[in-house]
């Protein structure tokens, strides 16, 4: 998957990680947007390709501060490892989100709805339509 997927599925950037003076700056939105609380996925995007999916209720704070602490030894997913290894070659990851409604209903039958988050199953589905690397527990 490319960026370009991201842009034309109404994802837009949020900020980005890079490597300056050996450490990681992280570049972010506005910090009204930071703090609000928002059911999203996100996306980490290395040289225009989609490295990994994720999806959160916290808002744009977690894609860009949660994987940003990719060298603490306790956090060995691929995601953390792709992201030491990118960082150590000095190269950039764009990171992408696409925020979804809080919920929807769904009658199931005549007498009862349920609640479903659109969020869950739209970041499932793009990770196994896809099979991102970072994805994968290795």
């Amino acid at each position: 998957m490319n960026k370009q997927f991201l842009v034309d599925s109404n994802f837009i950037k949020i900020g980005e990680y890079s490597l300056q003076n050996n450490d990681v700056i992280m570049t972010k939105i506005s910090k009204e947007k930071l703090n609000e609380k928002k059911k999203l996925v996100y996306a980490f995007v290395v040289d225009d390709l989609v490295m990994y999916i994720g999806k959160t209720k916290q808002g744009y704070s977690r894609p860009l501060t949660y994987h940003r602490d990719y060298n603490n030894p306790e956090k060995n997913r691929a995601v953390h490892k792709g992201i030491r290894q990118v960082i150590s070659d000095n190269k950039i990851i764009e990171i992408f989100a696409r925020v979804f409604k809080e919920h929807d209903n769904i009658n199931i039958n005549n007498n009862e709805e349920i609640k479903i988050n659109p969020y869950v199953g739209y970041e499932e589905a793009l990770i196994n339509k896809f099979d991102l690397e970072w994805n994968v527990e290795k």
